[in-house]
C-alpha cells in the first residue's frame, strides 16, 4: 500500500517558507519514500509520486478528472529536468508541474532533515 501524506493550503504554505530556508536541504534530494500520495485538501489535487534513482514520476488528479503525469530527471546538481509531460494546455501545465515537483522535494527534504524552523 502507498503512503499518503494529507496536506492544507495552511500546510504547504509553511512548507514553502521552510524550503526557501532549506534549499540546500531540498535540493539533495533525498529519498524517505520511493512510493507517496500527496493529497491537497482544499483543492482535492492528488499527486501519486514514484521514484527511482534516474526519475522521478508524477501523476496527477483533480476531483473531477485525471490531468496527466510528468516525468522527470536528476541533473546532479540538485535540479530535474522534465523529460515527458502529458499535462493538458488547460491545467497550467508549466506552473503546474513545477508546484507538483516543489511541493514532492520541500516534503522528502522535511521528512529527512526534520522540522527546523516550522513555524505554526
Amino acid at each position: 500500500m502507498m503512503d499518503k501524506i494529507v496536506v492544507t493550503a495552511a500546510d504547504i504554505e509553511k512548507l514553502l517558507a521552510w524550503r526557501d530556508e532549506h534549499n540546500d536541504l531540498v535540493r539533495s534530494m533525498p529519498v524517505p519514500l520511493r512510493e507517496v500520495e500527496i493529497q491537497i485538501v482544499e483543492s482535492g489535487i492528488s499527486i501519486k509520486c514514484f521514484r527511482s534513482d534516474k526519475k522521478l514520476k508524477l501523476y496527477l488528479n483533480s476531483p473531477a478528472r485525471e490531468l496527466g503525469h510528468v516525468v522527470f530527471a536528476p541533473l546532479g546538481n540538485g535540479l530535474w529536468k522534465k523529460k515527458v509531460s502529458t499535462l493538458p494546455a488547460d491545467c497550467n501545465p508549466t506552473e503546474t508541474e513545477q508546484g507538483a515537483l516543489t511541493v514532492y522535494g520541500s516534503l522528502m527534504a522535511l521528512m529527512t532533515y526534520g522540522a527546523v524552523g516550522i513555524r505554526g
